[in-house]
C-alpha cells in the first residue's frame, strides 16, 4: 500500500492527498491485489468522499500539477 492509497482510505485528507500528488505520488500504482488508490478512496466512508474521488480524477487525468522534489516553483 502506498502513502497515497493510505490517505484515501483512512484519512480522505483533500491537502495531504494534493501534496502527495504534487510531489509525484503515482495515482495509478496498484497494490499486490490490483486495487488503485481511487478504489481505495471508493472504500473511503468519510464525508468528503465525493471530493476525493474529483480530486484524484483529476490526478489520474493530469490536471494536478506535479512539482519535481527539490524544485522551487520560484525558480527560473
Amino acid at each position: 500500500m502506498t502513502p497515497l492509497m493510505w490517505v484515501a482510505i483512512n484519512n480522505a485528507n483533500a491537502e495531504i492527498i494534493t501534496a502527495l500528488v504534487s510531489a509525484g505520488a503515482d495515482v495509478n500504482a496498484k497494490n499486490k491485489d490490483g486495487k488503485t488508490v481511487l478504489k481505495f478512496a471508493e472504500d473511503n466512508k468519510s464525508e468528503n468522499k465525493s471530493e476525493i474521488m474529483a480530486l484524484l480524477r483529476e490526478a489520474v487525468s493530469g490536471d494536478i500539477e506535479v512539482v519535481p522534489q527539490g524544485r522551487d516553483d520560484n525558480e527560473e
